[in-house]
């Protein structure tokens, strides 16, 4: 036998070798796509029993709330739904936004009408400021140059740094109460 005898021998071996790894790396990726395939079928069909045991859930809740059976669980429940109402209502307050008082969809403040269902909601997302009453006290000094306040005796301001002789006003101090 020949050098290119054996040289085709060995070649023809490495061939089916590889032919044979190829179709074996075929194979499992095949089979690792398939098995990929059920394993998120049965994650959607699980998530689907999920949701229909809510449904279950929310309508015997909703047709049944005093059942006696579910007593504890309706509890909480409403609990969380309070909850949920609360913070929804602070993240509203928030935000700036209100629910309109004809759909209860929500609105943002200056906005003069629903978007849904078209009710006038001007007075709802511009509320009255309330004015906070205002006392007059003492008499106080600041300065001209950066209005911070001056006490008596000073000759430089402390947060600014400039001469007080001629750069103090008298300003009558707003108390809220």
């Amino acid at each position: 036998m020949g050098f290119f005898d054996k040289f085709k021998e060995v070649a023809e071996k490495v061939g089916d070798t590889v032919e044979s790894g190829v179709k074996n790396a075929s194979d499992g990726a095949k089979k690792l796509n398939e098995t990929r395939k059920i394993k998120k079928e049965i994650e959607q069909t699980e998530k689907s029993v999920i949701n229909l045991f809510t449904e279950v859930g929310m309508k015997l809740f909703e047709t049944d709330p005093a059942s006696a059976e579910f007593a504890e669980q309706f509890t909480k429940v409403t609990a969380l739904k309070e909850k949920i109402a609360k913070l929804n209502k602070d993240l509203n307050d928030l935000e700036e936004k209100y629910p309109c008082p004809n759909c209860g969809e929500t609105v943002e403040k200056g906005q003069k009408f629903c978007d849904k269902c078209g009710t006038s909601v001007e007075a709802v997302t511009t509320p009255a400021e309330a004015e906070a009453p205002v006392a007059e006290a003492d008499v106080a000094k600041v300065c001209t140059n950066c209005g911070a306040n001056i006490e008596d005796g000073q000759k430089f301001c402390e947060k600014c740094g400039a001469k007080l002789g001629e750069a103090v006003d008298e300003v009558k101090a707003e108390v809220v109460e």
